[in-house]
């Protein structure tokens, strides 16, 4: 699993922890040190978020230290971690480029991923109509998760932004 710009998310500490091969990579140097430090802190502080999550997949709550996480600062766009990659994750990270920029990244991620891999992009509501384009013309077959495919998949996740009070 590669985690691009994974921002103050602890998704990836939690993914290695289930035995995944991890990669996280971001520009921000304050990103990369704040899951560096977090690696190891104990489960009660750092995971109560994703309690309830545990819960309905009936997982146990993994062991510590994690082996399998890389962190580095890194370009995604230029960046490869080490292959295969089955499970790509970038979470809005793609649309702070320009077009061209993320038509470029785009192709990164197709080059990088397994032949049966695929990428989840995270967007706020409604995702630009030109993403699709990008994802089409490169050749990843759109759809959702549970579709079960014999191609490189992409997968274009809306969320709605959080809104804080005040």
């Amino acid at each position: 699993v590669w985690f691009t710009g994974f921002g103050l998310s602890l998704a990836p500490i939690l993914f290695a922890q289930y035995t995944c091969q991890v990669w996280a990579t971001d520009l921000s140097t304050i990103a990369v040190q704040h899951l560096q430090q977090h690696q190891r802190i104990c489960w009660e502080d750092t995971f109560h978020e994703w309690k309830e999550f545990l819960t309905t997949f009936q997982l146990e709550p993994p062991t510590f230290p994690p082996l399998t996480l890389k962190v580095q600062q890194a370009d995604f766009c230029k960046y490869t971690p080490e292959l295969p990659i089955d499970l790509i994750l970038n979470s809005r990270s793609l649309l702070c480029l320009s077009p061209v920029l993320q038509e470029r990244a785009l192709q990164h991620f197709f080059e990088v991923l397994s032949d049966h891999g695929t990428l989840i992009l995270e967007c706020y509501s409604p995702p630009p109509k030109e993403l699709y384009e990008h994802v089409r013309n490169i050749g990843f077959e759109l759809s959702s998760l549970k579709h079960d495919s014999h191609r490189k998949t992409c997968w274009i996740k809306s969320i709605l932004p959080k809104i804080l009070p005040g």
